[in-house]
C-alpha cells in the first residue's frame, strides 16, 4: 500500500535521487566504500519498510506520521551519505 499524494510523491522522487546518486558511487567507488553505501541503502529501505508495510499506519490521518518519519529517514539517509563520502575522500588522501 503505497500512498499517491503529491507529499509523498515529492518524497519518492527524492528518494529516487538519493538513491541514484548511492548507486552510481557504489560503482565507481572502491570496496569499503561499497559496503558502507550498500548499508546506507538497506538501512534506510528497511526503516520505510517498517511504516509502509503495517496498514494501521495509514488510518485516522496516520499517514501524516508515516510521511513524517519518511522525511527523517530521507534526511538521515542524505546527511550519513554525505558523511560517508567525506570521510571516503580523507581516508585516500592518506
Amino acid at each position: 500500500m503505497f500512498p499517491t499524494d503529491n507529499e509523498f510523491t515529492l518524497l519518492y522522487f527524492l528518494y529516487f535521487l538519493i538513491f541514484t546518486y548511492i548507486i552510481y558511487q557504489i560503482i565507481i567507488s572502491k570496496r569499503a566504500n561499497q559496503i558502507r553505501l550498500s548499508l546506507i541503502i538497506i538501512v534506510s529501505i528497511l526503516l520505510n519498510m517498517i511504516f509502509y508495510l503495517n496498514p494501521e499506519n495509514f488510518e485516522e490521518g496516520g499517514s501524516l506520521v508515516v510521511l513524517f518519519y519518511s522525511g527523517i529517514i530521507f534526511l538521515g539517509t542524505t546527511i550519513s551519505t554525505f558523511i560517508n563520502q567525506i570521510i571516503s575522500k580523507k581516508t585516500s588522501k592518506l
